[in-house]
């Protein structure tokens, strides 16, 4: 079994950059609520405190230039890794890799975009 979830210590802090640029660019649904609704707020009140980590659009913009500038099957297993998730069975083929070439592909990206200065 793949943990697609692990990172190398030394990636660490790519793989925090690269959260950050799949927060931006992952595709949203808008929703649509009408006027009358827009400022409502419900009876209840939520004790619960979302703190959430606040959204760095420019190093998400840099990472996107060096994300699209990776061979494509770098660049395709970085995407799904980040943004598209999935089953990595189905997207190992797609790459024309086993699952673990799909591991080590995500690997090297990183340290690709790292040793490019990204």
């Amino acid at each position: 079994m793949i943990d697609f979830h692990h990172v190398p210590f030394a990636q660490e802090r790519i793989d925090e950059r690269l959260k950050n640029w799949a927060r931006w660019v992952k595709p949203r649904k808008t929703s649509w609520v009408h006027p009358m609704w827009r400022g409502f707020k419900p009876s209840e009140v939520w004790t619960q405190v979302e703190v959430s980590v606040p959204l760095d659009p420019l190093d998400a913009q840099k990472l996107e230039r060096g994300v699209s500038a990776l061979p494509d099957q770098h660049k395709f297993s970085i995407r799904w890794c980040y943004v598209y998730r999935g089953n990595p069975a189905r997207a190992a083929r797609m790459v024309g890799e086993t699952q673990e070439g799909l591991a080590a592909l995500i690997s090297a990206a990183r340290v690709m975009l790292v040793n490019r200065g990204v």
